[in-house]
């Protein structure tokens, strides 16, 4: 294989940990479409441009099966995913499970949450004002907000997050071995087919309950394929939203003018927030495709069984799309909307407007409860998170 370039990701080369690597930036001008590495010693085709990305999340001829020879991997030991992941399905199987899913994930029944949302974050602020300087907000916080909402929606008991949390750390982590992330998927999976037997005995309002009544005794979906539906809920479900909170957080601590407008007018939080999405390398690994036909992305011919990378956080800084895209400004409104934050097309995020809900609480909530907050060791001392599938960081100190 021709010596090439891997994938950047974010503080590669010491850049500021949260703008797109400058080589990315410089592809986008110079290449947008071009061959890097991919473990394997193989090569894969990324994809930098906000338009091209679009285009390709739209084409069927792109699949998400990561079982597909010429897969691009983010490692050469890649573990299998379980089935019913079906982020990795492609149609009619993605149709069918993800229509299982929408009602739950509706915006209008995300509306009914908001109050719970809201006594959910009320009760962790509570508990962080009694916490000893400085407060790690990761974990305070960050984490516990998504983890308290998922487990709510699902019915999974939040007495028991160490379980999934702790696996879920494992399975992100890219820098384990294989084995040990199966083992991790395998100890959630165990779990999450316990839970959804006694959900089955004793139903109660959530959707590990309407999947185990309605879906698997039914017949409609094998267990097997319910409790891997459910892990992949569970895992991103929590561990996204928890990143953009604390992402979030130092942004605006680095950005005080945009975070007195994001407190100064609560009909622009909404927008303000998409702003955030748009501007926060969160899916630094991009999204990732095999492609089953030949199909032009950019102008640059992709044959069938050639790999394809779509680097979300480089389309979401593209000056085409975006002016001055490397700036935060949250008066850019809903012109943002076009944002790829959630993806794009059939796979776009289904559990999005959970987030946004609680993002839109979240992050004013924090700053009123405490206006002097700030980060309680220098900027260049955070520790990032950048050897998981979602970008990150490790722990925030914070005081006020």
């Amino acid at each position: 294989m021709p010596d090439l370039d891997t994938l950047p990701y974010p503080g590669d080369q010491g850049e500021y940990p949260l703008d797109t690597p400058g080589r990315l930036a410089r592809w986008q001008e110079e290449e947008p479409v071009r061959r890097i590495a991919v473990p394997g010693d193989r090569t894969a085709w990324l994809v930098t441009r906000h338009h091209d990305i679009r285009t390709a999340l739209m084409d069927s001829r792109l699949s998400a099966d990561r079982n597909r020879p010429g897969f691009p991997h983010l490692r050469t030991d890649e573990p299998p995913m379980p089935k019913g992941t079906f982020s990795q399905y492609d149609p009619p199987e993605h149709t069918v499970v993800r229509r299982m899913l929408t009602k739950a994930f509706m915006p209008k029944n995300i509306e009914r949450l908001k109050p719970r949302i809201r006594h959910n974050v009320d009760g962790l602020l509570d508990a962080m004002a009694q916490k000893p300087h400085p407060v790690n907000l990761h974990e305070a916080f960050g984490l516990p907000l998504p983890t308290l909402t998922m487990c709510e929606l699902l019915g999974v008991p939040y007495g028991d997050r160490t379980v999934f949390q702790d696996n879920t750390q494992q399975i992100l982590d890219l820098t384990l071995p294989g084995e040990e992330v199966v083992a991790a998927f395998g100890r959630m999976l165990s779990y999450l087919g316990d839970l959804l037997d006694a959900k089955a005995r004793a139903p109660q309002d959530d959707l590990v309950s309407d999947l185990a009544v309605n879906r698997v005794s039914t017949g409609e979906l094998p267990k097997e394929e319910a409790v891997g539906v459910l892990a992949l809920l569970l895992l991103a479900g929590h561990d996204t939203t928890a990143n953009f909170i604390s992402l979030g957080t130092i942004t605006l601590l680095r950005n005080p003018e945009q975070l007195r407008r994001l407190l100064g007018d609560t009909d622009a939080v909404p927008a303000a927030v998409e702003e955030l999405l748009r501007y926060l390398p969160l899916l630094h690994t991009g999204i990732r495709r095999i492609a089953t036909a030949d199909l032009e992305i950019g102008g640059v011919t992709v044959r069938a069984g050639e790999g394809v990378i779509l680097a979300i956080t480089a389309g979401n800084r593209d000056p085409r799309a975006f002016e001055k895209p490397e700036v935060l400004d949250l008066d850019r409104g809903w012109t943002v909307r076009g944002h790829l934050a959630w993806g794009h097309g059939i796979h776009q995020c289904v559990g999005q407007s959970l987030a946004r809900a609680q993002l839109q609480i979240a992050l004013p909530a924090l700053f009123e409860r405490f206006p002097g907050l700030r980060l309680a060791v220098d900027f260049n001392e955070v520790a990032f998170r950048d050897n998981t599938l979602f970008y990150g960081v490790h722990e925030l100190p914070v005081v006020w």
